[in-house]
This record gives C-alpha cells, sequence and structure tokens, in this order.
C-alpha cells in the first residue's frame, strides 16, 4: 500500500505547485564525510524535505529512529 499512498501524494503536492520527486537518490556519508552509498527516499520536496511514508496505524520508535538516521546520514535538516 504505501507505493500507492506515495503516488497518491506525489500527485496532490504537484497539484499544490510543489517540486516533488519520487523514489530520489540521496547520498550517505560516514560521520567523517566519506561517501558510504545513497538510499531512496520516497518523496523528496523542494529539494530540501525527505518524506518516508509508512502504511501503519501509529509510528513507533523505530520509524523516528530511521528519519533521524537518513537526516544525520544524508546531512539534511527536515523530514516528515
Amino acid at each position: 500500500m504505501e507505493k500507492v499512498y506515495e503516488n497518491a501524494l506525489a500527485h496532490r503536492l504537484r497539484k499544490a505547485g510543489v517540486h516533488t520527486e519520487q523514489q530520489h537518490p540521496i547520498e550517505v556519508f560516514d560521520e567523517d564525510g566519506t561517501s558510504i552509498g545513497e538510499y531512496f527516499a520516497d518523496l523528496l520536496g523542494e529539494d530540501a524535505l525527505i518524506v518516508e511514508l509508512k502504511a501503519s496505524r501509529s509510528l513507533v520508535s523505530e520509524h523516528v529512529a530511521q528519519i533521524l538516521g537518513y537526516l544525520r546520514s544524508a546531512r539534511r535538516e527536515h523530514a516528515y
């Protein structure tokens, strides 16, 4: 279901005029600055906001830890 939600949200954001990319590759860095690969953000809004979608009734601490890890390793500031 996550892919359907991703498509729907991306469509609505684009209709609202928000530049949105799906499955956008984001480079991941180690603490020392070494590039260690990339992961694909479900959505990237305005080249600034990482959106990680979850098809679940509620968020759990693992979901929060996941997005915080993405922010830290991708050297980004904003996620939802």
